[in-house]
Parts: structure tokens; C-alpha cells; sequence
């Protein structure tokens, strides 16, 4: 298993236990949590932060991967698909990019039952479908996403 393998690994394992901490559980006042739910790794070349957290909505999970760059500005889509696919597999994903502080955040998730099955996603009914390399995901827009 490689280095980056035994990470996402970690990081799975970890969005698990700290569930019950996260929204909506919590709030919205577990910022604390960002450093633990988090991780800085160097992945064909490029050193990205990596976050992944998991919420429970009593009904179903959303399942939330981001990366973004560490020294640039955005980074090469094949990298970030690889990534979300390693982290939330292929099936009804979707996508919202925005920028903070001049770098571009690629933010992906995934709604799950609660057995972890993907299922449509039903805060992105207004999504539009893409596909990049045989990866097909949903774009979300800002201006439609609650970032409580």
C-alpha cells in the first residue's frame, strides 16, 4: 500500500469517528476539527492540502473531499479528478470550484445511504453534467451551495 494510500486510509477512518463533531451535529463550530480532518501531501509533483469529512443527516451521509494547491494557483484537472475518485469513487459525484485566496479549491462530494451506497444527490438537482477522462460528475455553483 502506498504512502498516499495509508492517507486517504487515515483520513476515511478519521471523517468516521469524528461524524458525531461535524455539521450538523455540531452546529457549525467544528473548525477545530480542520486541522485533524486534514493533510498536506505531494502528489505527482504537486504539494496539495487535502481535506475529507463525512456529515451525517440522520437519513442519508454527504461525504466531502477538497484539494487544493499549496504554491500555485490551481492544478492540473487529471490530478484533482484522481484524487476525488480515490477518495469518493465515481458514481454521482459532484463538483463546486471557487477560489479563496487567489487559489482555486476544488470541492467534491458525494451523498450516500446510509449504508455508504452513493445516491443521486439531492441538493444538486440543478447540476450540470460533465465528464473529463471517462469521469462523469456534476458541477454545483456557488451561488446555489449553503456554506452555513
Amino acid at each position: 500500500m502506498s504512502n498516499l494510500d495509508v492517507t486517504i486510509k487515515r483520513m476515511k477512518k478519521l471523517a468516521k469517528s469524528f461524524v458525531n463533531l461535524t455539521f450538523p451535529h455540531s452546529k457549525g463550530d467544528d473548525q477545530d476539527l480542520v486541522l485533524l480532518k486534514s493533510s498536506e501531501v505531494l502528489i505527482d509533483g504537486y504539494t496539495v492540502i487535502i481535506f475529507f469529512s463525512t456529515s451525517d443527516y440522520t437519513d442519508h451521509l454527504v461525504k466531502t473531499f477538497q484539494i487544493y494547491p499549496k504554491n500555485h494557483s490551481f492544478l492540473p484537472f487529471h490530478l484533482v479528478c484522481k484524487m476525488a475518485k480515490k477518495f469518493l469513487g465515481e458514481q454521482h459525484v459532484s463538483l463546486l470550484e471557487v477560489f479563496s485566496n487567489n487559489k482555486k479549491l476544488y470541492c467534491w462530494s458525494v451523498v450516500t445511504n446510509l449504508d455508504e451506497e452513493p445516491i443521486e444527490n439531492p441538493y444538486n438537482s440543478n447540476g450540470e453534467k460533465r465528464e473529463f477522462e471517462k469521469f462523469n460528475f456534476q458541477v454545483m455553483y456557488p451561488e446555489e451551495v449553503n456554506f452555513f
